[in-house]
């Protein structure tokens, strides 16, 4: 299985590009497969006396992409803050490209109130504030008829709209009819060429004032259609 390797690198913190199939902490529950706190304590010295390594988030085991961490503990401790969408800490901006069940409209906008902690979160459409999750997309590139790769599915681009909820994605899609491909939990196309696990990619962030993004899966095919422009 592939290891993880370092998009980006300064004094304070670092960016990771996650393989899918590794777990982000160390659990009762990861099942035998890599993960990556044990890696960062094993190769780079600033991270081994952090709490779960430095990692200023998680994303889930078949997420790829970016995945920052830190340094310095009370770097950590903002970082944290800022990749929770906190106002008073700069917020991270993050965007993550996904395959979907095809016929989402072009662009479109969800808000939706996230519940539980168990496999799958449920949704609503009301809710209390504490819970509510808003989501944006665009149309990267329609499935195409006939296609038998990843091109007989939508790859679109998704931008987290203030403070991130559990699955808020995964779940969010699939409760309009739309969920990622390989998404057994939501319920997910089978894909022969995937990897079993929901097809999300965290494509690019920006944390103070940095932009970094990780190629997509090249299995995706998207070679020609992505640039590193974050607009």
């Amino acid at each position: 299985m592939t290891d993880p390797t370092v998009l980006h690198e300064d004094r304070q913190w670092l960016v990771l590009n996650k393989p899918a199939g590794w777990h982000c902490v160390q659990t009762k529950n990861t099942d035998g497969r890599p993960v990556v706190e044990t890696w960062l304590r094993e190769h780079l010295e600033a991270c081994k006396e952090l709490p779960e390594s430095g990692l200023c988030h998680r994303l889930d085991l078949g997420t790829t992409g970016c995945l920052v961490v830190a340094k310095w503990r009370p770097i950590r401790e903002r970082l944290r803050r800022a990749m929770s969408g906190d106002p008073a800490a700069r917020p991270a901006k993050k965007t993550y490209l996904a395959l979907v069940t095809p016929g989402l409209p072009p662009v479109g906008r969800f808000e939706l109130y996230f519940y539980g902690h168990e496999a799958k979160v449920r949704t609503s459409e009301a809710g209390q504030a504490t819970q509510k999750g808003v989501c944006r997309w665009k149309l990267i590139r329609p499935a195409q008829t006939g296609a038998e790769g990843a091109e007989q599915f939508d790859v679109i681009e998704v931008g987290l709209i203030g403070p991130g909820r559990r699955h808020q994605i995964r779940a969010g899609l699939s409760h309009f009819g739309h969920p990622l491909v390989d998404d057994q939990t939501y319920g997910g196309a089978v894909w022969a060429e995937g990897t079993g696990l929901a097809a999300l990619h965290a494509h690019r962030i920006t944390l103070d004032g940095t932009t970094v993004t990780a190629p997509p899966p090249e299995a995706w095919h998207l070679e020609h259609l992505l640039t590193d422009d974050p607009s």
